[in-house]
């Protein structure tokens, strides 16, 4: 009987398991990355996410997404859903259910409720992002927020049904703080996704502006469509091209001294910076950028991005730590603040953002960006380019009441790449490492003087005396010859070049004997070779012996 009873008890618990098996199987789940997937069977619309590089800090590089009405909800928000990443960088998608109304993206960090707390101000969002409208019947409704910025439908005329397979992308200008726990929530708009990290305003690509994801804000959109901007590409630098001037063959006179090239030409440049140059000879191992930035206000957040040709400059850690050895140093004002996040591992490029509710007082005598790379070997005569492409810089003041941000005095003067407001640029400057490079002084040449002949001076004539009848005529008084009448033999000039000079085979440069491409007698008369002479005059002797030998058997 106890066999029995122990049989139906596992019996029961086997059931038990997979009735929760079944419901575990139909409920929302993680992949084995921990990103979600949607429940068996729902219906869902894809979403694209463009998360702010300066979102990236110590406790994330990731995106999360939470909803708090429609299927899978989020009981909590720190229930949040971890977002999956694409191919291209910064870019995330992820399936969601068609009935959810609303979501919210962040950087999958849940800050806590302790303002003291590292991760505190880690902590990024946005605000609601609407994806359906909740009548569901009004087309134009889909897109509320576009009636705010857009209110004459100028670019959704015919408005949109959803967001499925589009883009949300934040703008920077439009960065608000959250009542309930005084942080920073961002605002942004659904553009329609292309791919390849690329956007736009219509349906299809190529109909209107196409923009990447490092810059582009919706107020540009509009402004774009108004000028009748047509697709942009990527902007490529071509080479001009070189005309090789023909190589000409002349007499050498003397050698002329080696000329001296630099070996390595830095350029600084900037999008806000003006630019610098310096030139170095081998001596220099180490090259130095260095940014300097003036503004009569605090700066709440910025980002950033410097590019170097890393087959000429190469980026090393140990050489951009501070005095403690511990910390970057590459912007000195910002890293002892904190908030501050940097990607050192992209070939030839570094990438860096910053943020802080308490703000970032910048002093123009100090770097604001620095940074410091090691010559690679021993460049000859090379030119390469350092630039810092400042995408965002935002300023702020403290609201003296609340001891916090003032969310009404920001000010984002640096947009999308671009100054929007210079006023706040007080100070701007960029060194470099000192030049080691002289620029060598030609020698002075002196030409060997040319000797002159001293003037020769003819002996007179005697004239013999002629005798008039009944008149004696006098004699005419005869001319001594001048000294020194002796003749005297003009020494050739002397030039500047050696009396030698170097001889120049005719035909051998690589455009010297242009137009003359049948032979290079040039008019000349030449000699044979005496050595094939001999040869064929010995060819013909033995030719004749020969000859000779075999007449003389047919006469036998």
């Amino acid at each position: 009987m106890s066999k029995k009873i122990i049989s139906l008890m596992l019996a029961m618990a086997l059931s038990a398991s997979m009735v929760a098996v079944a419901a575990v199987s139909v409920s929302a789940d993680t992949d084995s990355d921990g990103n979600y997937v949607p429940s068996e069977g729902t219906e869902t619309y894809r979403y694209y996410f463009y998360m702010p590089q300066r979102w990236e800090n110590e406790f994330t590089t990731t995106t999360g997404a939470y909803w708090w009405e429609g299927t899978d909800y989020c009981e909590t928000w720190q229930d949040m859903y971890k977002v999956k990443e694409t191919e291209n960088e910064n870019i995330f998608c992820i399936d969601v259910p068609k009935d959810v109304p609303k979501l919210i993206f962040n950087n999958y960090v849940d800050g806590g409720a302790d303002p003291e707390a590292p991760q505190y101000t880690k902590a990024a969002q946005t605000s609601d992002v609407t994806c359906v409208d909740d009548d569901g019947e009004d087309a134009w409704g889909y897109w509320p927020k576009t009636e705010e910025d857009d209110p004459s439908n100028a670019l959704y005329p015919e408005g949109i049904r959803n967001f499925d397979n589009m883009i949300y992308v934040i703008d920077e200008n439009r960065i608000e703080e959250n009542p309930l726990n005084q942080k920073l929530t961002c605002r942004g708009q659904w553009y329609y996704y292309y791919g390849n990290g690329e956007y736009g305003y219509t349906p299809v690509k190529g109909d209107g502006a196409v923009y990447n994801t490092e810059y582009m804000s919706f107020e540009q959109a509009l402004a774009d469509k108004e000028a009748g901007v047509k697709p942009s590409v990527p902007e490529t630098t071509v080479a001009p091209e070189t005309t090789v001037a023909p190589e000409t063959t002349t007499e050498a006179t003397t050698a002329p001294a080696p000329v001296s090239k630099p070996a390595l030409t830095v350029y600084a440049t900037s999008n806000v910076f003006p630019e610098a140059k310096a030139v170095y000879d081998n001596s220099t191992k180490q090259v130095t950028v260095t940014y300097y930035l003036g503004t009569d206000r605090d700066l709440v957040n910025l980002e950033w991005y410097l590019t170097f040709d890393n087959t000429v400059l190469e980026y090393k850690t140990a050489n951009n730590l501070d005095s403690s050895g511990r910390k970057l140093n590459i912007m000195p004002q910002i890293t002892p603040a904190g908030g501050d996040v940097f990607n050192t591992d992209l070939p030839g490029k570094i990438n860096s953002n910053a943020s802080s509710l308490s703000l970032y007082p910048i002093d123009s005598t100090k770097p604001f960006v620095q940074v410091t790379f090691d010559v690679i070997g021993e460049p000859e005569n090379v030119e390469t380019t350092i630039n810092l492409n400042v995408r965002v810089l935002t300023t702020g003041a403290l609201d003296p009441d609340k001891m916090s941000l003032d969310p009404n005095s920001m000010n984002s003067f640096v947009v999308d790449f671009t100054i929007k407001d210079p006023a706040p640029l007080t100070f701007t400057n960029t060194t470099l490492t000192e030049s080691t490079y002289v620029e060598p002084t030609a020698p002075e040449t002196t030409a060997a003087p040319v000797t002159t002949a001293p003037e020769t001076t003819v002996p007179g004539t005697t004239a013999a005396p002629v005798t008039t009848p009944g008149t004696t005529a006098a004699q005419e008084t005869t001319v001594a010859p001048a000294p020194g009448a002796a003749e005297t033999t003009v020494a050739p000039a002397t030039g500047a070049t050696s009396a030698t000079g170097s001889t120049v085979k005719p035909g051998t440069a690589d455009t010297a004997n242009k137009g003359n491409t049948t032979n290079n007698n040039n008019g000349t008369v030449k000699t044979g070779d005496a050595t094939l002479a001999v040869v064929i005059l010995t060819l013909l002797v033995s030719a004749t012996g020969v000859m000779f030998v075999i007449r003389k058997r047919e006469i036998l």
